[in-house]
């Protein structure tokens, strides 16, 4: 019904309930109609020849250790590789390549099915070609037409979550996070101006995990709003630690680079030492996993926030030469 319209395209059913749960996607590969009668393990066989594993003995101290040598990508394959790899089928005397027998088709994943208030839901995605305010109408009005064709007990809903929200509520949490932050710095310092500083790093390191997700083309979901969490409140200890420092001494543009000197170390090794706890993350968990985006998510927020540790933060704290001479106290001979 709905890829009727022209302006329609890429309809999908998944179980995803807002923009943030795209459905994931798989590669398999399936063999040609005249290739069903062979057995898979003939293929895997095919793959792995050329991928065999070396047994040596290595001689230490009068004693003989058996090591085994492999190639730590032997049991992943490029799609150029996969495709185009002259292999020996099992069995005959032919070689041949594996896009000739069959071939890489792109899916997929099965998606689960959210349950509700005792209703199972499902969502329907699509992509439309036009204005934003001729989509809402035109949503509007499959809207009741569906509604005059589904059976009975099943109803439909349209969604209108804002892109990158799970749940718009969910954003309350960073804006209660940035006033308790506010609160105390401002009890702390018994000033309201460098709160406000403190809190502009913040955005800053946010601007960091958005530019890794980017870079490193990782999408958008529960893991990188727990990122945005917890970089909002880590984000902020350098700077704390900075400007208690320049309160402590004269307040001159000189205490500015001694606070900023005395605290560079600890803080280049809190970040140093956060970001290698979460490598693991990044390394060894699939790039779909929620761990893997709150990884890089939080590495890259980290990282990019020593811009505005070093460069923002003496900026703001600097005052200009005229002012710094009339605050200076005058020295008595």
């Amino acid at each position: 019904m709905l890829e009727t319209d022209p302006r329609v395209a890429s309809v999908r059913i998944n179980s995803g309930l807002s923009f943030t749960d795209l459905p994931k996607q798989k590669y398999s590969w399936v063999p040609l109609p005249n290739e069903f009668g062979r057995n898979v393990k003939d293929y895997s066989l095919a793959l792995n020849a050329d991928r065999t594993t070396a047994d040596l003995m290595l001689t230490t101290q009068e004693e003989q250790v058996p090591v085994r040598v492999e190639s730590k990508d032997r049991s992943s394959f490029s799609m150029y590789e996969f495709g185009n790899t002259n292999v020996r089928v099992s069995g005959t005397q032919r070689f041949t390549q594996m896009g000739d027998i069959g071939r890489l088709v792109r899916t997929f994943e099965p998606e689960t099915i959210h349950k509700e208030n005792r209703q199972y839901k499902v969502g329907i995605t699509f992509d439309y070609t036009g204005n934003r305010e001729r989509a809402i109408e035109w949503a509007e009005e499959q809207e009741e037409k569906l509604a005059l064709e589904l059976p009975f007990g099943f109803e439909f809903e349209e969604v209108t979550a804002p892109p990158f929200s799970a749940s718009s509520d969910k954003w309350v949490l960073i804006i209660i996070m940035v006033l308790v932050i506010f609160v105390i710095c401002s009890v702390l310092f018994e000033s309201l101006r460098q709160p406000l500083i403190i809190l502009m790093i913040i955005p800053i390191s946010f601007i960091g995990l958005f530019l890794t997700y980017t870079l490193f083309k990782v999408t958008f979901g529960p893991g990188g709003f727990a990122a945005l969490i917890l970089l909002g409140g880590i984000s902020v200890n350098a700077s704390i630690f900075i400007i208690n420092q320049f309160n402590q001494s004269s307040r001159n543009n000189e205490a500015v680079f001694l606070a900023v000197k005395a605290k560079t170390k600890p803080i280049l090794l809190t970040v140093f030492s956060t970001c290698v706890g979460f490598l693991p993350y990044v390394f060894f968990i699939p790039a779909t996993d929620f761990w893997y985006k709150f990884g890089v998510g939080v590495i890259g927020g980290l990282v990019f926030s020593l811009i505005g540790i070093f460069i923002y933060i003496p900026a703001m704290l600097m005052k200009a030469p005229d002012t710094e001479m009339k605050t200076k106290p005058a020295t008595v001979v």
